[in-house]
């Protein structure tokens, strides 16, 4: 989405836990670095029948919401 991934807007299998697991273990918080060791899929948010303009809109403090 506009260059971005938008990794918290995703669909991980149980399969993915072991791989979780090590990398908060090793403390790699980074989910970017964990998906490279997944077979990792990315879709065209933005062609998806549920996107909205505006849905990814980062908010970190208060005066983002306004």
């Amino acid at each position: 989405h506009e260059g971005f991934s938008e990794t918290m807007c995703a669909v991980y299998t149980k399969e993915c836990l072991p791989v979780i697991e090590r990398a908060l273990t090793q403390k790699t918080f980074k989910i970017l670095d964990v998906l490279e060791q997944l077979d990792t899929r990315f879709l065209e948010i933005d062609r998806q029948p549920f996107y909205r303009p505006g849905m990814f809109h980062n908010i970190n403090y208060r005066e983002d919401t306004l």
